[in-house]
């Protein structure tokens, strides 16, 4: 979801507070040494900030805020520093702190109505909205967040009226468009929804159509998601791709619409160009895994995987490498190893040992990464693995568990786990660790699968059945789940197997992956359509 961006922050805009602040303090008889403190950190944080070094602004401002946090223009400071990291919820607690000590304050009642509808804050958001409009009923950004609480709500009619004041003011006019399609589509009037973001020359523009913006272009793309239309979908990814040329979740979604499609050779290259850019993040990678989870992970050639290796990020490699592993993908998995260059190698470097059956080799390993670091996972599930091979199924089952303790986003020592307490033969224990998996990871297919069949191979076929009835109610758009639970069914002569059919064809052009279990529904301008 790309969020609002109305709050003006930057350097401009924080330097003027710090030095006054400090000489006032220095002048006055009575000034406390932990005001003069908070000033000195303050006027440092500021400093940091200004050259871009923001953990250092961060540091400085925590040590500024504990000396003094009554300091409205500490609070607000802080705020921007967040702002700044990427930390909405840590920036709209500063602001919120902020307002607190100053409930007139311009910046804070702005920073805590924005931030608080994109942070999930939504009741404090809509009290400083309508503050906002209380001092000034025309003021456009408090407009805009206005009719956004009205879309939250499902008061459709509400958000078209702010949408149309906020036209009225002639600024925002942009914002003012889109705040009513999304408001029109939603209450399904789909053909004046795409009045308001039509392009020039297309049937549905109204007052000659609007000029195709990146957030125009943003909206378009939403809509023709929901409406499920291909060819207009496409088009909006292609104008995107030219406008958002770094967007790499862009990029990735782009890749999964395309599988969809059932293009897998075209979708194959786009995920490949989609990872070979070194801005690709954890969380890009983890998304990624995801769509490997949905369409396997041989959709990429070796090839591809070289050309991932060589150009993706030092983040994006070790959640890449793990997901092979997990998943037995072991050639794609050591290519992506022998490219890392960081702290991650070594123990995957066990961990791929392990898998492969090299287990002399992957005890060494194993042994010399816990020698330095007792809770290294990759590290705990080679060994636990050396183990398991070794007949010392007790000793494998407490390295896996405290592998699935550490880092319970990965999978793979949850089944290391469940093959050592298979082994040792403790199937209720087996049970809880796959159950454990799923909690952790509900909207992960090869959990979700892994289980399901064990349930299967144990006798028991009703939780089975519950376990892929799980899933994809929490992943409603996975065609592998619904075509597994449809099998699951019919295995477990249940009467779901005809609901399973049907659902797996309904999806078959929902072109999105499912939003993640616990993430906030989007509530800014440009995200997905979702309601829960």
């Amino acid at each position: 979801m790309i969020s609002i961006q109305l709050i003006k922050h930057g350097n401009r805009h924080v330097k003027w507070w710090a030095v006054p602040f400090l000489a006032a303090c220095l002048l006055m008889a009575a000034c406390s040494d932990s005001r003069e403190e908070a000033a000195e950190y303050g006027a440092l944080a500021q400093a940091h900030l200004q050259n871009g070094n923001i953990p250092a602004a961060r540091e400085a401002i925590r040590q500024a805020v504990s000396a003094r946090d009554d300091v409205v223009e500490l609070q607000l400071l802080r705020g921007r520093i967040e702002l700044a990291a990427e930390s909405p919820e840590a920036a709209y607690g500063a602001y919120y702190a902020a307002l607190a000590l100053d409930p007139v304050n311009v910046e804070a009642l702005q920073a805590v109505s924005q931030l608080g509808l994109t942070t999930g804050n939504l009741d404090q958001s809509l009290d400083a909205t309508d503050r906002i409009l209380t001092l000034d009923p025309n003021q456009p950004s408090a407009l805009l967040v206005r009719g956004l609480h009205e879309l939250v709500r499902r008061r459709y009619s509400d958000a078209i009226e702010y949408a149309d004041r906020l036209a009225a003011t002639g600024g925002m006019n942009e914002n003012a468009r889109i705040l009513k399609a999304r408001a029109l589509f939603l209450d399904g009037k789909t053909k004046e929804a795409l009045a308001q973001v039509a392009l020039p020359g297309e049937a549905e523009a109204i007052e000659g159509g609007i000029a195709p913006s990146e957030t125009i272009a943003l909206t378009r793309l939403e809509i023709f998601r929901e409406m499920r239309d291909e060819a207009r979908l496409a088009a909006e990814f292609t104008r995107l791709k030219g406008m958002r040329q770094q967007d790499v979740g862009l990029r990735l979604d782009e890749a999964n619409f395309y599988f969809r499609r059932g293009r897998p050779d075209e979708a194959a290259d786009f995920l490949t160009n989609a990872l070979s850019n070194d801005n690709v993040t954890e969380t890009n990678a983890v998304e990624a895994t995801r769509i490997l989870d949905e369409y396997g992970a041989d959709v990429l050639d070796a090839g591809q995987w070289r050309q991932i290796a060589s150009r993706t990020s030092q983040d994006a490699l070790p959640t890449l490498s793990r997901y092979l592993l997990t998943t037995e993908a072991l050639d794609p998995a050591r290519i992506l190893i022998n490219a890392i260059e960081g702290r991650a190698k070594p123990g995957l470097v066990a961990r791929l040992q392990a898998i492969a059956g090299d287990n002399s080799a992957a005890a060494r390993s194993a042994q010399a990464v816990l020698s330095a670091d007792s809770t290294n996972c990759d590290a705990l599930v080679a060994q636990s693995r050396v183990f398991l091979a070794r007949n010392r199924a007790e000793d494998a089952v407490r390295l896996a568990q405290q592998a699935s303790s550490e880092c319970p986003q990965d999978i793979g020592a949850f089944f290391a786990a469940a093959e050592a307490y298979d082994a040792w033969e403790r199937p209720a224990s087996t049970r809880r660790i796959l159950g454990q998996a799923l909690t952790e990871n509900p909207q992960n297919f090869t959990v979700a699968k892994t289980f399901a069949d064990w349930l299967m191979a144990n006798g028991e076929a009703r939780p089975a059945v519950a376990v892929m009835r799980r899933y994809t109610r929490d992943s409603p758009s996975s065609q592998r789940g619904w075509s597994y639970y449809g099998t699951i069914c019919t295995r477990a002569n249940a009467s779901c197997a005809d609901e399973a059919r049907a659902r797996f064809a309904s999806v078959s052009d929902r072109y999105g992956l499912d939003l993640s279990t616990g993430q906030l529904q989007p509530n800014g301008l440009f995200g997905r359509f979702v309601t829960r």
